[in-house]
């Protein structure tokens, strides 16, 4: 009897102590949220750690030897283990690039996609008011930025693709904000030999009369041109600037603004997929993160797109799109639990399989541009700037959640 009430006793304990540990998260995340969320004892109300896994990690070894398909790329460090937090790095007041380990070039395989430009896509809103607060981290602040890109040219990275909303505009605070964060982005990379260009995100156009939409799309790609493009640090392929363009279908249609886009300026423009419509107006086309559809996203994150982009290496090397530019895609991962609009998607990391996976893809048909996504997507869990190898999603320190 007294051997049952002690096991009973601890058994209590130990639920006691995971309750602990996985109240700020929970709180954060929300009761109903059942994908192995923790968060480590001992830190501050205000900031937590996001696992992001979809379903309970099988372990809580982060560094889980994989067999790579990659040779010799080891997986990169992560900023604790598991359940047994240890920071390696100060989170009090900020995650500054200085004080966490170095990332090494063996992230990236450049040697395996020799001639290929690698280009990572970008997100250059912390700091609106509209997405989370990352301690420290202001995408307007010129020191963070400096230190982005000597990250990325490590890595063997050369180039950013920055979600681009437009100027200023009435309809959207984001616009502001953004346009002048890729500014200052373009200073720093003018002054360290670094390419930037701008992916024009049609989600912008959504509170816009539909009318207007188009008139729009046109001002805002000229207001680009005008301003970006003649910059030294801006990326040219084929001679002319680049323009990647991310569709919203329920917002326009490809045969309402493409020909638009292509009329208003000389670049040269990839959009997101294989697409009939957008064809005769553009170079190009870029794969993008997303499961294989069927079966689409899975409750616990096993589907990370392996026949998507078999599908999409296949169609492009197939007529008619075998003239135009392959911009094949890799990631780690996804999970949108932190971002306002998110509905609950998730890919597993797999302990940095699916980064490798991917990337072994790209390899396989080595294309002449690769875009990673992405650099710094925290609030879809795609963000490869403090690492990728973990077995839980990327432990971030958030200052604070805007649902």
């Amino acid at each position: 009897m007294t051997r049952t009430v002690q096991l009973l006793v601890t058994l209590a304990l130990l639920l006691g102590l995971w309750a602990v540990l996985a109240a700020p998260c929970a709180d954060a995340l929300g009761a109903d949220r059942q994908d192995g969320s923790w968060c480590p004892c001992g830190l501050a109300a205000a900031a937590y750690v996001h696992a992001g896994t979809c379903s309970v990690p099988e372990s809580v070894e982060v560094w889980q030897e994989l067999s790579s398909p990659i040779a010799g790329a080891p997986l990169t460090y992560d900023l604790g283990t598991a359940r047994n937090f240890t920071l390696t790095s100060p989170v009090s007041t900020a995650l500054p690039h200085d004080s966490i380990p170095a990332i090494t070039s063996s992230i990236v395989p450049t040697q395996s996609l020799t001639g290929t430009l690698i280009l990572a896509h970008y997100m250059a809103w912390f700091g609106s008011p509209n997405h989370i607060t990352l301690p420290g981290y202001h995408s307007q602040d010129p020191e963070l930025l400096s230190s982005q890109i000597h990250a990325a040219q490590d890595m063997g990275i050369d180039g950013f693709v920055v979600d681009w909303y437009g100027p200023a505009s009435p309809e959207n605070q984001d616009r502001a904000f953004i346009d002048q964060a890729f500014a200052v982005l373009l200073d720093q990379a003018e002054q360290k030999s670094f390419k930037v260009a701008l992916c024009y995100d049609q989600g912008t156009l959504r509170g816009v009369d539909p009318s207007l939409r188009v008139s729009r799309a046109i001002s805002d790609v000229q207001y680009a041109a005008s301003q970006y493009f003649t910059s030294t640090a801006y990326l040219h392929y084929n001679d002319h600037p680049v323009l990647f363009v991310f569709p919203y279908a329920d917002v326009i249609t490809p045969a309402e603004i493409m020909p638009a886009i292509h009329s208003a300026i000389t670049a040269t423009i990839f959009d997101k997929d294989p697409d009939a419509e957008s064809l005769p107006y553009v170079d190009g086309f870029y794969a993008w993160v997303q499961p294989t559809n069927p079966p689409d996203w899975q409750p616990d994150g096993s589907e990370w797109g392996e026949s998507y982009l078999q599908w999409f290496y296949s169609t492009m090397a197939s007529s008619p799109y075998n003239g135009t530019i392959t911009v094949g895609g890799v990631w780690p991962g996804f999970d949108d639990a932190l971002a306002s609009w998110g509905t609950g998607r998730c890919m597993s990391r797999r302990c940095g399989q699916t980064w490798q996976d991917t990337w072994a893809i790209a390899i396989e048909h080595h294309p002449p541009i690769v875009q990673i996504d992405t650099w710094n997507d925290f609030e879809e869990g795609t963000a490869i700037e403090y690492g990728v190898g973990s077995c839980i999603y990327l432990p971030v320190i958030l200052k604070e959640y805007k649902p």
